[in-house]
């Protein structure tokens, strides 16, 4: 791999100076052109292929694509000839070359692609027309071109517009990822759903490399209230792109369903770092929960008691029913770590599916009908609409699955409440330490075995409240549907999507269900693509597509001003303090020098971390970082700012004292410090 980036760099250094910026772009927009051209003609002689791709300015879906990689190598090739503007400093705020590159590379494996699947598919190579010929030759000159463009810059400062205008483009860019979703959704065949996969793996990688996404994340944080209703608006319009279609509208309640469940995963292992390889098994305590509560006749509760709880009444008994199975099962297991807690954990998953399919009356007692499972589970009637019945919306006609979809809206938007309020609390922190270095968060004084069994149990309480509903969706439920590889699917979407973020967990449930629906031809294959996706992501992008801030990079910790607990979230070598005790402030101020010296070393070009000083004779404060040539102050301390580049940091410590709460004019009860990875942003000192 290392040999393979040095000769692209040796390339690259190669043709930028045979060719020149200015003539690289020059290429890359004649590529584009070329492209954009090609796509207008014929690119198969039949047209039984690709939805007949012989009309002359008349494209089909592939062709669209192929117009559409033309059209964005156009505009990211202006973005680089054209500089850093007003326009540009938003379309392409790190410059258009590296987009550039991504999207005429994707042109070049488009055209490559339709090319090899027309030779197979209608016998030879002569069966390709001259506008696929075109759009080959146009992304070949387009990619030699924009690998003499510069590479990507810094992100530079970006200035504020208008609260109205960026809440615009807000809309806009949630407006184009449902455009772009509702057409790869309705693509006609395997080939162009393989089309429109490129133009999106390449629109992404450009809007990435040119800065784009980071800029629109700026946008999200800044407005993150309005960002949340765009995208809750976007997903309740999703129905009524697909009118009485059947088949996408499934698709989407399972998506929904499984986001539900890698959400609730994503707390055991994006946040907690507890691997567990047998959670379908929560999922399926809360379908079992449902079936035997929802009036089906297999039900034996319902044939005792002819009674049907409101669904109120039975999702959360869903819920406590599987945290209460959480809790069973991390009990005796959380004391372990690593790979054998994902051993044990995997057997207790095999243990409920093999459970369940012998409580039949004959090797156990009669609950679950065994491996014929529970069927003929009536739709959900909430305050008496019955979710079984096609939903009219004035004009808008759509098909009973709409029902469950807006249902599971609202199940999403509790389960990222819960997410999100727990990763910002004490709690949320203290998992994320135990999953940092579990002995040194034991050492800090956090009780792990309590918060692990937290996890655990939240974590199976979203799970279980996920399978009330996919029972009803199903109208069925048996042993076969909870199996191990369920399992390995949730715990893939994380990984693929990213640890301990929402959006990963719902990027990476759409990914999973969408993809294998729409690859059908390919299923022979689909997992060994499958396996090979997770190889290629850990070896390329182990944080995941969408990766968590802490991952990411040294972030702030917490807010300043209300600290009652010192958590540290650096991986650190804890024999080095193993006298630590419990209310030692001067060993708890060596431990942070410790600490800070490992996240200084770790940051490039940065001056060596300042020393710790003892205070003057006298004195009841502790050790302090200051300047060699600054007097140690005995209260209240400021702290240098080291500035870069990349990273400002400002170091912020008080003297540590024996208050568990302090008010405004006290000092703080520990000490406290945070790195920012934004750009022109530095905290200073405070003095209490």
């Amino acid at each position: 791999m290392k040999q393979l980036r040095k000769f692209i760099a040796m390339v690259d250094a190669l043709l930028t100076a045979k060719l020149g910026t200015k003539f690289g772009g020059i290429l890359a927009l004649v590529g584009a052109v070329l492209t954009v051209a090609g796509g207008m003609l014929p690119w198969a002689s039949s047209p039984t292929f690709g939805g007949d791709l012989t009309w002359q300015l008349n494209p089909a879906e592939l062709q669209w694509f192929g117009i559409g990689l033309g059209l964005a190598c156009a505009a990211f090739a202006v973005c680089e000839f054209a500089g850093l503007n007003k326009l540009t400093k938003w379309l392409a705020p790190m410059g258009g070359g590296a987009a550039t590159r991504a999207v005429s590379v994707g042109t070049l494996v488009l055209a490559l692609v339709v090319g090899t699947r027309v030779s197979m598919v209608l016998g030879g190579v002569v069966n390709i027309s001259i506008g696929l010929w075109l759009t080959l030759v146009g992304g070949l000159i387009a990619t030699v071109g924009s690998r003499a463009l510069p590479p990507r810059g810094p992100l530079p400062e970006s200035r504020r517009l208008p609260g109205a205008v960026e809440i615009l483009f807000i809309s806009v860019g949630i407006a184009v990822a449902l455009f772009l979703a509702v057409i790869g959704l309705d693509t006609k065949d395997e080939d162009s759903f393989v089309g429109f996969l490129v133009l999106a793996i390449a629109l992404a990688v450009a809007t990435s490399r040119s800065g784009l996404l980071l800029r629109m994340r700026e946008l999200t944080q800044r407005h993150y209230a309005v960002s949340i209703g765009a995208g809750l608006v976007a997903a309740l319009v999703f129905p009524l792109t697909q009118g009485t279609s059947q088949m996408y509208m499934n698709i989407a309640v399972n998506t929904a369903v499984f986001a539900v469940t890698a959400i609730g995963l994503n707390i055991v292992v994006g946040l907690a770092g507890l691997l567990d390889l047998g959670y379908i098994a929560f999922t399926g305590v809360g379908a079992y929960s449902a079936a035997l509560l929802s009036g089906s006749t297999a039900s034996v509760l319902y044939q005792h008691t002819h009674r049907i709880p409101p669904f109120l009444i039975v999702i959360v008994a869903g819920a406590v029913f599987a945290s209460v199975f959480g809790i069973v099962i991390g009990a005796p297991t959380l004391r372990l770590r690593g790979d054998y807690l994902a051993i044990v954990t995997l057997g207790f998953g095999e243990i409920f599916r093999i459970t369940v399919n012998n409580l039949n009356g004959t090797a156990g007692p009669n609950l679950t009908n065994g491996p014929n499972g529970i069927y003929g589970i009536p739709p959900l009637d909430i305050f008496g609409w019955n979710f079984g019945k096609n939903l009219s919306f004035g004009p808008f006609h759509m098909t009973y699955f709409a029902n469950y979809y807006y249902l599971l809206i609202l199940v999403i938007m509790f389960t990222i409440i819960v997410f999100s309020r727990t990763d910002h609390s004490r709690i949320g922190r203290a998992w994320v330490s135990i999953r940092e270095d579990e002995t040194a968060a034991s050492a800090m004084g956090v009780n792990t075995f309590k918060l692990k069994l937290l996890a655990f149990a939240m974590g199976a309480f979203l799970a279980g409240m996920a399978g009330t509903v996919q029972a009803h969706i199903l109208t069925s439920v048996t042993p076969d549907t909870y199996i191990f590889l369920k399992s390995a699917y949730l715990l893939a979407a994380i990984v693929l999507g990213g640890l301990g973020t929402i959006s990963g967990a719902l990027l990476g449930a759409f990914l999973l269900n969408v993809t294998p629906e729409k690859l059908r031809f390919f299923q022979d294959y689909r997992l060994w693509l499958f396996g090979l996706t997770v190889v290629l992501m850990m070896r390329f992008r182990p944080e995941g597509i969408i990766p968590n801030a802490r991952r990411a990079g040294l972030r702030p910790i917490a807010t300043w001003g209300r600290a009652t607990s010192l958590i540290l979230l650096i991986r650190l070598d804890a024999s080095r303090f193993s006298c630590m005790q419990k209310n030692s402030a001067l060993t708890l101020t060596k431990f942070l020098t410790y600490s800070i010296s490992v996240i200084l070393s770790e940051l490039k070009g940065k001056p060596s971390p300042p020393k710790p000083v003892n205070p003057p004779s006298g004195s009841n404060s502790s050790p302090c970082f200051q300047k060699p040539s600054d007097p140690c102050p005995t209260n209240g301390m400021e702290w240098p700012t080291w500035k870069s580049n990349i990273v400002n940091v400002t170091w912020i410590c008080w003297p540590i004292r024996n208050r568990r709460r302090f008010s405004k004019n006290e000092s703080p009860s520990s000490a406290r410090f945070g790195i920012s990875s934004r750009s022109a942003v530095s905290w200073k000192s405070k003095r209490q």
